[in-house]
């Protein structure tokens, strides 16, 4: 059966979206399906990072009067009209000859208008839809939102009777390396008495180059001192020469990864992490990595005060002050076990073989 995934990134939408997209379509190619990519040619966009894991890749083509620059509403992500997207969705497949059996959307501009005409078009294509905004209606078969405490009753009124909906940390998709090393993560934790290596990851664009006040930040922290910090960035980071200016110049060792495929194996060996809110967050948590968690965006908002009340440090905003910072890290040392325990304690990374099993279970409800 084929699977086909309709997901975009950009220097607005970020990498994230992709990146889970890859996790679950890796799962699936294992359990024998076939997985094809649409996605549009969006300045950022991740079309050949996709085709490096040995996907088929359709590209979508972009309005010519859209603009690249950075846009902050989600709704106006895609780029052009729902129905334009899907009518040019389904020249594609019907160009390229292929039936899709299920249909898998992770994109923030797309609802139940896209769902429909994609459905009427291939009635028998079940379909998918991961969000996290539970903010429009969708018409599909699965519903995954993994965002931190949420309820399957926050949806019910926004997707059919029939829907399935996965809800909660519980259905977070990350790579089973994240699981596979989270007993040796809570080994290594229970024996740090002095946190000394600090990551950073605040998304694979950082587009208001966050990374950078961060580094001058610890830089000039008279009160802080730490003997290796990691920055990672994503390929399509466009701060990536003031990062590395920044780096050269500060007292810090600073480690610099572009689009490292060894995420798992990096916050193992990492004491401390800053970063952004997102799908690290869950990958943190796996691990046991005690955070300064970051919105970056408004969307982000509705978990920052869900996760506060839990007891994790997270600021709401990216305008924070080197003071805040630095008691935010002190913070997290001083209490270091017990913000270990609190990250564990909120995704065990396990929502990628769970959610398959709905996923597959498609395949076999015609």
């Amino acid at each position: 059966m084929k699977i086909v995934f309709r997901v975009d990134a950009s220097l607005s939408i970020g990498s994230g979206h992709v990146f889970r997209c890859l996790n679950l379509a890796g799962a699936l190619r294992k359990n024998g399906f076939e997985c094809i990519f649409l996605t549009k040619e969006h300045a950022g966009n991740l079309i050949q990072y996709i085709k490096t894991y040995l996907f088929q890749v359709y590209v979508i083509s972009k309005e010519d009067n859209v603009d690249d620059k950075y846009i902050e509403n989600e709704k106006e992500w895609l780029g052009g009209s729902q129905k334009e997207d899907a009518e040019k969705t389904c020249e594609i497949i019907y160009r390229n000859n292929f039936a899709p059996g299920i249909f898998i959307i992770d994109h923030y501009s797309l609802d139940s208008e896209w769902e429909s005409l994609i459905k009427w078009k291939f009635p028998s294509t079940k379909i998918v839809v991961i969000d996290d905004l539970c903010n429009r209606k969708h018409y599909c078969d699965i519903l995954i939102d993994s965002t931190f405490e949420r309820t399957s009753e926050e949806y019910r009124r926004l997707v059919p009777e029939y829907c399935t909906i996965l809800a909660g940390t519980d259905y977070a998709l990350l790579k089973d390396e994240f699981l596979q090393l989270r007993k040796e993560a809570i080994l290594k934790r229970t024996s740090i008495l002095s946190p000394q290596k600090i990551l950073i990851t605040m998304g694979g664009v950082d587009i208001h180059n966050v990374t950078g006040k961060v580094l001058k930040e610890l830089n000039n922290r008279a009160d802080l001192h730490y003997k290796k910090i990691t920055v990672v960035l994503g390929g399509n980071c466009p701060h990536k020469k003031n990062i590395e200016n920044i780096a050269q110049s500060i007292k810090y060792d600073v480690d610099i990864k572009v689009n490292t495929n060894n995420m798992p194996q990096l916050m193992l060996e990492h004491d401390l992490s800053i970063g952004a809110l997102g799908s690290t967050t869950w990958e943190r948590a796996v691990l046991g990595l005690p955070t300064v968690n970051i919105a970056i965006a408004d969307n982000q908002l509705v978990i920052v005060e869900k996760l506060r009340r839990n007891g994790f440090i997270v600021f709401d905003s990216i305008n924070f002050t080197g003071a805040e910072l630095a008691r935010s890290l002190i913070k997290l040392t001083d209490f270091y076990d017990e913000m270990v325990s609190r990250s564990l304690s909120i995704c065990d990374g396990r929502g990628l073989q769970r959610t398959l099993k709905f996923i597959m279970s498609l395949s076999t409800n015609k």
